[in-house]
């Protein structure tokens, strides 16, 4: 494969790459060579347009080795609005499904096309799940994919729009240049466009922030010098106008670090085969009062399936305003599965 680039990494131990080394181009048969010196282990990323990424582990650099790339696939297809026009600038992230409430993003890409069209290439044989965003739009639905799939079409709404002010809650002053941004799974990525919907406030701490999905949604404050903080309960419809809101953020004492506040259970929660599993019981929460515990699987949010929700929108149901209760459906190794009475506070972490 003649052109593909061979970059070398010494690793560490598991094979991880902690540091590149040197980078190559093969030749026009497809050889190349690398000169560094030796290390325990040395991992070689291998790269070609068209073909999967290969990661291969080598003892020692005083040897010839065959590396074999195979042919990657591609999803493709068209992003449009809710009137069937397309989307000319949007940004796309197709992950892998490990569960109904795991999956890992293995690809993403920023497109301008006037016809809205996308491709995402160099995939392995598989499954996959497609989603797409684009400024001032909610995130769409994922769309089920195969790799050599070529027909996608991903449909984006209007989404909703929450305007308001960030205010120091001391001085109650507008904080400038304060970061709104819609709290989401997919997280941020160095790319020409954003994975998560944003808004700067001007000087007066004034914000308008556009493209918040159906359903309860979460945003994220945060602001220099100040604790950050996480306003959950929105409830957004496609077109909605919400607010104005007033956002307070606590300013930093001497010698303090920034912190996120919150209205929730006190549990750190992650995706798992049957459910959301609870990793963490934080001291004073609502959850530790209930007694939920480290392993216990969260299977139902107010009688909802969590399989059915999701996880980012059970994440939201278990949210909510301080002071309520939400019922979790608890599966417990060894035990029946019980309903708890969680009642939510507001912590600080």
């Amino acid at each position: 494969i003649p052109g593909a680039t061979v970059t070398c990494n010494a690793a560490g131990t598991m094979g991880m790459a902690f540091q590149p080394l040197t980078t190559v181009r093969s030749g026009d048969d497809g050889r190349f060579e690398l000169t560094a010196d030796d290390s325990p282990r040395i991992q070689l990323r291998v790269e070609a347009d068209g073909f999967v990424r290969k990661l291969v582990l080598v003892e020692s650099m005083r040897q010839q080795i065959q590396v074999v790339l195979e042919r990657g696939n591609q999803v493709a297809g068209t992003v449009s609005d809710s009137s069937g026009s397309p989307v000319p600038s949007f940004h796309v992230a197709v992950f892998t499904l490990q569960s109904a409430m795991q999956r890992t993003m293995v690809a993403h890409t920023a497109v301008i096309s006037a016809e809205g069209k996308f491709a995402v290439g160099d995939l392995p044989p598989g499954d996959y799940q497609v989603q797409a965003l684009a400024h001032g739009m909610a995130r769409s639905r994922p769309v089920a994919a195969r790799s050599g799939d070529t027909g996608l079409r991903i449909t984006l709404d209007s989404g909703a729009t929450l305007s308001g002010q960030v205010v120091d809650a001391a001085s109650k002053q507008g904080l400038a240049s304060a970061k709104v941004s819609v709290e989401s799974s997919l997280g941020s990525g160095a790319a020409a466009l954003p994975l998560t919907a944003t808004a700067i406030t001007d000087d007066d701490g004034r914000f308008r922030l556009s493209g918040l999905g159906p359903g309860p949604s979460s945003v994220v404050v945060a602001a220099y010098r100040h604790h950050g903080k996480i306003v959950s309960g929105l409830e957004a419809n496609p077109g909605a106008q919400l607010g104005p809101v007033t956002i307070e953020l606590v300013p930093l004492e001497e010698g303090e670090s920034p912190e996120v506040e919150f209205a929730g259970i006190g549990a750190a929660i992650g995706g798992h085969q049957r459910g959301i599993a609870v990793q963490k019981v934080f001291p004073g929460g609502g959850a530790a009062d209930a007694e939920l515990a480290t392993g216990d699987i969260i299977t139902r949010v107010d009688g909802a399936s969590v399989l059915d929700l999701g996880f980012e929108g059970s994440l939201q149901r278990i949210r909510g305003p301080v002071g309520t209760v939400v019922v979790l459906t608890i599966d417990r190794a060894g035990d029946e599965l019980r309903q708890v009475s969680v009642r939510r506070k507001k912590l600080r972490f």
